[in-house]
């Protein structure tokens, strides 16, 4: 039997035989199937240059509303990036047009039944969509060599790796900030719309040397301000901290006043100058190199050290701090009553000043001031009083907690007054101030004015009663077996929880696939992580902070994000306390038993 098919518009004539054991298929004019084969080629070769839109991260937020980004043009981008991927998309819209010419050229030869005249105009419109897609892909490699060449410029997929580079090619650091030796740093990596009169705040895990952060021979006159409660003043170490500020010139050691904490972990850089320019935004690069060693001598940072970006704007901030909440709450009602072993907490509109805590918060009772320590964390917007007081008459029989630890109180049966003070309108250290040097807004008026009127003040009474019920988990948030490199990773508590408590070393997330633990469990004990095979950090670079419910601790991934495809492991610890030093009870929440 034989078949025969013939389509007169395209000239394609089939013919099919079949036999008792065996079929056998002729195609004529087999030329127009080659062009066809060829045709397909020319279409996949121009997707390569449609400009690529990622729907894999969380879409962003415009004026207009949600919507996707282009890969490259983030604000957080340098403008060499966003130069070069502006041109990349520019080189991808041409090659749009040239997939709708070859389509538009493809269909005139398809639909011209043989007509010499259209055949013709055909070739003519293919032959210059090809010409035309030579062009842009040598323009694609040539744009790219030539901006790697000359400015450094690296790209990344945003999944990981060995993370970014700058000019110097300085690495970044993967998972100093949070796995390694940083706590926390403030501006945040990669923040937006940084005022220019911002002072820079680095919070460390251990006491740092005091020489390698700043020189104190011939202090600067503004030291005068910071030589209080311990702090030690001088110019900036610029070979050990540099800070990239226009046209990435590096600031002099006498163009930064640094102050360290008394405690030795925390350092304030305050620039002479306003950072940036009036006119445009510009990215600020700071590097901490591996010069900076601990107090006993020990190097804090491997190889290039740590560095990251932030972009201020065009304006200085010169909006004074708020008091958004205190807890415990104030009370007029006698009857509203607190366990004495609570943790007196006070949030801020915005990050304060770390160096202003000092002398400027009191907590007292029937006119004495108690004793305690006040610790500053949640990115430097929330400070905590820790009373010292005992909770028993006895001090050989201690009030213990669920972890075995001691339980410190405040007065029994008493009124407990919080005081804040707003400083005298000139010293940024005489009241609470921001990271802009503006000093408090206590009565949240707009404007800040000085004590007493701006000083904050409240009060709450206590019971004769000790809280020791312990914080469970009760939601954690991804349990997806796919998410994105940036996804938003928190547990919510059955208590509220103390935002001094949830330091990156209680609370961290590691990744798994590389690394593991020395004995091999399943545990994963951030002391006994060890590297995998590759060199890569066992470590995102991350933060953590407490949620506005008061409840959630939350995990914020920075740049270079998670790995793709790559297994992470979030761990809390008992470390975690809730709002009267409860530990976390870690042996209950949604994982079951075991859960750590």
């Amino acid at each position: 039997m034989i078949l025969r098919f013939h389509n007169f518009k395209l000239g394609i004539r089939l013919k099919i035989k079949i036999t008792q054991n065996k079929m056998i298929l002729k195609l004529r004019n087999f030329s127009l199937l080659k062009k066809a084969v060829a045709f397909s080629f020319l279409l996949q070769l121009a997707f390569l240059f449609v400009p690529k839109i990622s729907f894999a991260e969380p879409l962003q937020k415009h004026p207009i509303g949600y919507i996707p980004s282009i890969e490259g043009l983030a604000t957080s981008a340098s403008p060499e990036v966003v130069i070069t991927n502006i041109i990349q998309i520019f080189l991808g819209l041409l090659g749009f047009i040239a997939l709708i010419i070859i389509i538009y050229g493809g269909f005139v030869w398809m639909t011209s039944g043989g007509n010499q005249e259209k055949i013709n105009k055909a070739k003519g419109i293919l032959k210059s969509a090809i010409i035309g897609l030579l062009i842009i892909l040598f323009s694609y490699v040539i744009v790219s060599v030539v901006m790697r060449a000359v400015v450094g410029v690296t790209t990344d997929d945003g999944g990981g790796g060995t993370g970014y580079t700058d000019g110097d090619d300085y690495t970044f650091g993967d998972g100093a900030l949070g796995g390694g030796v940083i706590e926390n740093h403030f501006p945040e990596r990669d923040a937006i719309n940084v005022p220019r009169n911002t002072m820079i705040m680095i919070t460390f895990k251990v006491p740092v040397a005091t020489s390698t952060i700043l020189n104190d021979d011939n202090p600067p006159a503004d030291c005068a301000t910071y030589n209080v409660n311990g702090n030690e003043c001088g110019n900036l170490r610029a070979d050990n901290i540099k800070i990239k500020n226009v046209n990435n010139q590096i600031l002099a050691s006498d163009r930064v006043i640094a102050v360290l904490q008394k405690n030795g972990k925390s350092v304030l850089l305050k620039p002479v100058d306003l950072l940036g320019l009036s006119t445009s935004d510009v990215n600020i690069n700071v590097h901490l190199t591996s010069g900076i060693l601990a107090q006993n001598g020990n190097s804090l940072l491997s190889g290039n050290g740590y560095s990251w970006n932030f972009t201020v704007s065009t304006f200085s901030d010169t909006t004074p701090p708020r008091v958004t909440k205190v807890w415990p709450k104030a009370s007029e009602n006698s009857d509203v009553k607190f366990a004495r072993n609570a943790i007196i907490q006070i949030n801020f509109s915005e990050p304060i000043n770390f160096l202003s805590m000092d002398g400027n918060i009191t907590v007292s009772s029937s006119g004495s001031i108690l004793p305690g320590e006040l610790k500053i964390s949640n990115k430097y917007k929330t400070v905590e009083f820790l009373s010292s007081g005992s909770c028993s008459e006895s001090s050989t029989s201690p009030t213990i907690n669920s972890c075995g630890e001691r339980v410190f109180c405040l007065p029994a049966n008493s009124t407990i007054n919080g005081l804040i003070y707003s400083g005298n309108g000139i010293n940024p250290l005489s009241g609470i101030s921001d990271a802009a040097g503006n000093l408090l807004d206590g009565n949240s008026d707009g404007q800040s004015s000085g004590s007493p009127h701006d000083d904050y003040k409240w009060s709450f009474n206590t019971s004769d009663t000790i809280d020791l019920s312990v914080p469970k988990i009760i939601l954690v948030s991804p349990t997806a077996d796919k998410i994105s490199i940036n996804p938003e990773i928190y547990a919510k508590f059955s208590k509220d929880i103390s935002p001094s408590s949830l330091t990156s070393d209680n609370v961290y997330i590691y990744n798994s696939t590389l690394c593991s633990s020395e004995d091999n469990n399943t545990i994963g004990k951030k002391d006994e992580l060890v590297l995998g095979s590759t060199g890569t950090a066992c470590f995102p670079n991350y933060s953590v902070y407490l949620k506005d419910d008061g409840v959630s601790a939350s995990i914020n991934i920075y740049s270079p994000y998670l790995q793709k495809n790559a297994i992470y492991r979030p761990r809390l610890t008992s470390g975690v306390k809730d709002t009267y030093g409860n530990c976390f009870y870690h042996s209950h929440g949604p994982s079951g038993p075991g859960q750590h």
